[in-house]
Order: structure tokens, then C-alpha cells, then sequence
């Protein structure tokens, strides 16, 4: 999958989801070799599936979640995002979780449930962004001069997009009343 340049989340999905079901058949077959009876291993196993699905519930719906957001695509590794109220860059997208680096370094761990339970804002799909400052000016000031020293210095910055509609130039004017 690596050589077929497929995505790096689906690729460590596929690896664990291969791991656990390879794990499970290696079990069922030991204990075919040891003479048990598989196929009433099948409705213990049947019961015991029951039992573990409703003790883990919350786990089995983080699993469904996860599966949801690798073939819907919302995000990926290296995207900055806002999760479940939480900002960061995705590290990773597990089975049962998302990780993600914070801006100040923390490492955050999100159920995928509470994911695809909650908005999903990426703020690198569209490339850019827009910014919006408010710049508080007292009615003292001279209001043209302070308009033009904004405009020279958001001119000069060469990360300033220029082209029509992301460049707004608009100035509002904060203070006391008089």
C-alpha cells in the first residue's frame, strides 16, 4: 500500500484492522489443533461477541466512527483542524481516535466518536485564509493617517494576498463616543 502511494491514514488503518482479524484466526486455528470444537467455539464466541459488544459500546462506536472518517476524507495527517472544540495539527487517525499537536505543543487525544459527533473545521483545505483585525483608534487621531500607516504596512508584507476579495481594506473606527 506504501509503494501504491495510498494515504498514510488508510495504511495504518488496513495494518491494525489487519493485525486484529490475522490474531483472531491464528487463535481459532491453535485451538483446532489443540482438538477443540470450533464450531461450538463459534457460538461461544457468537455469545462472548454479544456480551463485549454491549461492554463496549462507546469503543465499538469510536471503531464505526473511525471507519467513517477515513473513507469520508474530512482531514488528514498534517492538516489544521478544530475537533470536538479542540485546535491542532492531526497527527494521526487511529481506529478509535485522532491525535493532535495543539499550537503550544500538547498532545490531544479525541474518541473519533466525539469527532464526527461534533463540527469539523479544517483550515488547510482551502489553502488560504482570511484575517480579519480590528484595530481600535481614539477620535483624537487622525483617522486618514491612520488608515493610510495600516494600508503601507499590510502592503508591504508579501503574505498578504492582493487579488480582489481576499485584501479588504476596510478600517473601523473604535473609541468613545463623543
Amino acid at each position: 500500500m506504501v509503494k501504491a502511494k495510498v494515504e498514510k491514514t488508510l495504511v495504518n488503518f488496513a495494518e491494525n484492522l489487519c493485525y486484529i482479524a490475522m490474531l483472531v484466526f491464528v487463535v481459532i486455528a491453535a485451538l483446532d489443533k489443540l482438538g477443540v470444537q470450533t464450531g461450538s467455539f463459534a457460538v461461544v464466541v457468537g455469545a462472548a461477541g454479544l456480551a463485549i459488544g454491549f461492554a463496549l459500546q462507546g469503543s465499538l462506536g469510536n471503531f464505526a466512527a473511525g471507519v467513517m472518517l477515513v473513507i469520508f476524507k474530512s482531514f488528514k495527517v498534517g492538516d489544521f483542524v478544530e475537533l470536538a472544540g479542540k485546535m491542532g495539527t492531526v497527527q494521526e487517525i487511529q481506529i478509535f481516535n485522532t491525535i493532535l499537536n495543539s499550537p503550544d505543543n500538547v498532545r490531544i487525544i479525541i474518541p473519533n466518536g466525539q469527532v464526527t459527533g461534533s463540527n469539523i473545521m479544517n483550515f488547510t483545505a482551502n489553502g488560504t485564509r482570511r484575517i480579519d483585525l480590528v484595530v481600535g483608534v481614539s477620535y483624537d487621531d487622525d483617522l486618514k493617517k491612520t488608515r493610510q500607516v495600516i494600508e503601507n504596512v499590510i502592503l508591504s508584507d508579501e503574505r498578504i494576498l492582493k487579488e480582489t476579495g481576499i485584501y479588504d481594506s476596510r478600517i473601523r473606527a473604535w473609541g468613545k463616543q463623543r
